[in-house]
């Protein structure tokens, strides 16, 4: 009698088929939520009752229940979500009708312009922005919220404790 693959077993397949091609920060959040699904194989084997379990870190994933779902993990930002900032804060502000920017935020420069910072041509939908070192979590997560997980393509300490981060566009 041939013993049937577990669960886990082919959703690793499957899913090894699948990062060939991906960028290696995808690769990682998979393998994360590989973790994860392996746990809950092996909970789900030994028949358990639930308990009700605190949140634990794994990584960068914290594992809840009930869990989250592998694609609501691979879209999450890799950043956490900001205490301090808002969108406004780091992007600028619009008014209402979004026709006249009425502030420029933390970004120092934009496409086409050269970068005072870096010293280079900005690529196109790309931003260098400089913020004060503990605001640095907070601005990553703005950053990857509009250009997308994996934006952040450069930074350099500045005097006066703050940072110059370049952000480049993911969806290209």
């Amino acid at each position: 009698m041939k013993k049937e693959t577990p669960l886990y077993v082919e959703i690793w397949r499957q899913v090894a088929k699948m990062v060939e091609t991906m960028p290696k920060s995808t690769v990682r959040n998979i393998t994360d939520v590989v973790k994860l699904l392996l746990e809950q194989a092996e909970h789900r084997e030994e028949q358990q009752e639930p308990e009700k379990k605190k949140p634990r870190h794994i990584g960068t994933l914290t594992q809840t229940e009930p869990p989250l779902s592998v694609m609501a993990y691979l879209f999450e930002s890799s950043a956490k979500s900001p205490s301090t900032l808002t969108e406004e804060d780091v992007w600028g502000a619009w008014d209402e009708n979004r026709i006249e920017k009425r502030s420029e935020g933390m970004v120092v420069a934009r496409h086409p312009e050269v970068c005072p910072i870096f010293g280079d041509s900005i690529p196109y939908k790309s931003v260098t922005v400089v913020c004060k070192e503990e605001q640095y979590q907070d601005v990553c997560y703005w950053l990857e919220y509009v250009h997308g997980a994996g934006c952040i393509q450069a930074t350099a300490l500045l005097p006066n404790d703050r940072i110059a981060i370049r952000s480049e566009y993911q969806a290209d």
